[in-house]
């Protein structure tokens, strides 16, 4: 591929996804409330001394800083609104299907390679976190190019190569943990397909230097949580459901089955079929397959140290989906290839069109909870159990903010919470030790009431412990419905 088509295939992969969002009426992707974790990294990016945003960090406000620390270079010329952040995002998301196109481009033919470019865009994985002012974004476009630079580097070993693969090896460990991972299993996978080692050596810079690095700089935020994890216990179920998320999308079977269809059509009408292309060298196509050991590297990680399953850590896995769908495409007719490009183009537009109004939801959810709580008296506090709606309502309802709280407790001192309640605990009280926006009040005081009013969330509750019921989630409290989302406890 060619520097003028790589730039020609951003420009055209940038409009169809804005295209599509346009069609989709899903602009409010962009532009929809911060939720919590957003919140948690817009404190320090817009954090005005860096210092301090480096001492958030360091005392448990977020994981590794890398992210963070790169938006803040992009907030000394943009200022770091809900827009501004997720537009990174989705510039990272796009910079990855470039990087998947690129490395395609090296076994197929353009069209092909931005069909199953289109198939990894299709995937509501990357739909989503497309929009989310997170690492994820991110941390996809750096494992595609990291794919990428080791292709290159089987045939360049140049100065210009091995400074790309030092600082994208950089890059890959310090915006996850698991860049670690994915960096394991592109080495692996180049080692087995080119037959050598040495060429690759610069990319264990990453590996080498950065997480001894983390690990004494950032001790103090691992002792923030006083969980191992806010996940479930570990289980073959939801293993199989996570490698249902990750590698069974639901417009695969569509995608597959319409290629097997289109070529029997073919086949009858023609008496054979012309392919698009040939297969050609397939060390690219390989390479992007072994991202999908990611998977079994973080069930590994999940079953012997702490269960890690939720489904966007294995977002760098998506992109095996590509070598798979390109080389199936191979066998289809050129016009089979539209009709596929066509269908993929319009199942991610009914994504984003299901998406943004998703969000407008989520949106008007948060204004009708504050329009519940400026409905009662001015001088009712109003409790959440987790801060998740807490920190979102606090920013967007600045005139609530001296009567929202999160209640605080002491091990023991609550019935059954559940990991998360505990992790949301742990993670306000670190956050408000450098920021304003998720203020708390301790269940010690709260419990002396007659009465107050919270805001139920059924993930508070141990999903191990026994049923909730309004008699006993608050010791001492009978709850009542009070309004849309509120509820009234009164002592008894």
């Amino acid at each position: 591929m060619t520097r003028r088509e790589g730039i020609g295939v951003a420009v055209l992969i940038a409009a169809v996804c804005l295209v599509q969002l346009a069609a989709a009426n899903a602009f409010d992707l962009f532009s929809r409330h911060f939720w919590v974790d957003e919140l948690y990294s817009h404190a320090v990016v817009a954090d005005p001394s860096w210092s301090h945003a480096l001492q958030a960090i360091h005392g448990g406000l977020d994981s590794l800083p890398t992210y963070q620390l790169a938006l803040r270079v992009v907030a000394l010329v943009i200022a770091p609104t809900e827009v501004a952040l997720r537009s990174f995002a989705f510039a990272s998301v796009v910079l990855a299907l470039v990087g998947v196109y690129a490395l395609l481009r090296h076994a197929v033919s353009p069209l092909v390679a931005l069909t199953a470019a289109a198939a990894v865009w299709a995937h509501p994985m990357a739909l989503s976190y497309a929009f989310d002012a997170r690492y994820y974004g991110p941390f996809l476009a750096i494992a595609v190019w990291f794919c990428w630079i080791v292709h290159r580097r089987h045939t360049e070993r140049t100065r210009a190569t091995t400074a790309a693969l030092t600082a994208l090896s950089l890059l890959l460990c310090g915006v996850h943990v698991f860049g670690v991972l994915v960096l394991a299993a592109v080495l692996l996978t180049a080692g087995l397909v080119y037959r050598q080692w040495r060429a690759w050596l610069p990319a264990l810079v990453g590996p080498v230097l950065l997480p001894p690095l983390w690990f004494l700089a950032l001790q103090p935020q691992r002792q923030t949580i006083t969980v191992a994890t806010w996940e479930g216990v570990f289980s073959w179920s939801q293993v199989l459901d996570t490698a249902s998320s990750v590698f069974v999308p639901g417009y695969l079977a569509a995608v597959f089955l319409g290629m097997f269809a289109i070529v029997c059509l073919h086949r009858v009408v023609r008496g054979q079929v012309q392919a698009t292309s040939s297969p050609g060298p397939a060390e690219s196509l390989t390479l992007l397959a072994g991202l999908s050991l990611l998977f079994p590297a973080i069930v590994l990680v999940s079953y012997f140290i702490q269960p890690t399953l939720t489904p966007r850590y294995f977002i760098p896995a998506i992109v095996a989906l590509a070598p798979a769908i390109a080389h199936g495409l191979t066998q289809v007719p050129r016009w089979g290839t539209v009709v596929i490009l066509v269908f993929l183009l319009g199942f991610g537009t009914n994504q984003l069109r299901w998406g943004g109004a998703h969000a407008r939801s989520t949106d008007q959810r948060i204004e009708a909870m504050a329009g519940a709580i400026r409905a009662l008296p001015a001088d009712r506090p109003v409790l959440f159990e987790v801060t998740h709606e807490l920190a979102v309502l606090w920013k967007y309802a600045p005139d609530l903010r001296n009567r929202v709280f999160w209640i605080d407790f002491e091990d023991g001192e609550l019935p059954h919470p559940s990991a998360i309640r505990i992790v949301s605990r742990d993670l306000a009280r670190a956050y408000s030790r450098f920021y304003d926006g998720q203020p708390g009040t301790a269940w010690s005081s709260v419990e002396d009431s007659r009465e107050f009013y919270v805001i139920v969330d059924p993930r508070a509750w141990a999903a191990d412990g026994p049923a909730s019921t309004n008699e006993t989630r608050y010791p001492g409290f009978t709850l009542e419905p009070a309004g849309i989302v509120l509820m009234r406890a009164s002592k008894r």
